[in-house]
């Protein structure tokens, strides 16, 4: 099976619950291996979480499109690595640290999103608008001045571009 956007998914997927309940993957020593380096993380193989291998490159170009790109992977892992070396204390539900992180970690969701949100206004407005010229312009070659604005809006999404794969 080949490594794709949806296995990055799972594994940052993993990733979080990792950090959410470390207590359930103290017993898995490869992942314990895996979260330790960015090389170790790319080879990871988990065929029941739907998980697959790849070289480092691969996983930070399929990363890249993904949630918070690359760094957001690195950042969890990091924190992964951290959360399975030591046991951290627990917290009583609603204490005020309890209450804190989640806040924390959803700002950070928050933020996140509102950055993709403004980025795909931008594209859907552009896109629009092409239509919109397609349609109403009189072009000698539509094909020319399709391929010009779609490139465009291709450089507007950034790293994050969507490509039929």
């Amino acid at each position: 099976m080949k490594a794709n956007k949806e296995s990055v998914v799972r594994l940052i997927e993993l990733l979080n619950q990792v950090i959410d309940t470390p207590a359930q993957f103290l017993g898995d020593d490869d992942l314990r291996v895996a979260v330790k380096s960015q090389l170790k993380l790319a080879e990871y193989n988990n065929s029941e979480r739907g998980i697959v291998s790849c070289s480092l490159n691969t996983l930070k170009k399929l990363a890249s499109g993904v949630g918070e790109g690359f760094d957001g992977l690195e950042a969890l892992r990091v924190e992964s690595g951290r959360a399975l070396s030591k046991p951290r204390p627990k917290n009583k539900p609603g204490s005020r640290r309890t209450l804190q992180e989640h806040k924390t970690k959803l700002e950070s969701i928050v933020s996140s999103q509102d950055v993709d949100l403004q980025r795909l206004n931008l594209v859907i407005s552009a896109m629009a608008k092409l239509c919109k010229e397609l349609v109403e312009l009189e072009l000698l070659d539509r094909k020319a001045y399709y391929d010009l604005e779609i490139g465009r809006i291709y450089n507007m999404l950034g790293e994050r571009r969507l490509k039929n794969e």
